[in-house]
């Protein structure tokens, strides 16, 4: 019962680079460690990407993946000045992608929830005027107890990455 996927519409994001439901899932509710996300002080984040190229300038063909990020000793990482911390760089779609999460949550979600996101990691300098890379994508934290209760942020509608907004994800993940 405690696992479920909000979806939800496109929205305008040319000013904003992370969208997200305000009721996903509360920090007290990640840290109880009877819900399974933060066990011995590890927790799992996961992406699934699918990159499509009907509508992308940057031309490649449909693919997808998985990336798995394992992060020991959660709670005492070290983030940068914002709060945040990035993930290795990996390769899906033909593009490089990293994760940025935020324990203690991003901007209107600061103090309420982990916020996390998915940012186009190329070095878009190189790409044509008016680029535009077009991914589904699914972000999830894993229920190390029973992965069935997994929590998991994605939309029906694909997150399209250019020059005005190269990251994409959710304030209140969990």
């Amino acid at each position: 019962e405690k696992s479920h996927k909000k979806d939800g519409a496109i929205t305008d994001f040319t000013r904003f680079a992370v969208k997200g439901h305000a009721d996903f899932i509360s920090l007290k509710d990640f840290h109880n460690a009877a819900n399974g996300f933060l066990v011995n002080d590890t927790v799992i984040f996961e992406v699934e990407i699918e990159v499509e190229a009907p509508t992308a300038v940057v031309s490649v063909n449909a693919t997808e993946g998985t990336c798995i990020w394992t992060i020991p000793n959660f709670s005492s990482m070290k983030v940068d000045k914002d709060g945040g911390k990035s993930s290795d760089i990996f390769s899906i779609g033909g593009h490089k992608w990293e994760l940025d999460v935020y324990p203690k949550g991003a901007g209107s979600a600061k103090d309420k929830f982990v916020s996390l996101s998915l940012h186009l990691a190329d070095d878009t300098n190189k790409f044509p005027k008016g680029w535009q890379v077009t991914a589904n994508i699914c972000l999830s934290v894993t229920c190390q107890h029973n992965p069935e209760k997994s929590r998991k942020q994605g939309d029906d509608e694909p997150d399209i990455y250019s020059a005005e907004g190269n990251d994409w994800g959710w304030y209140d993940l969990i």
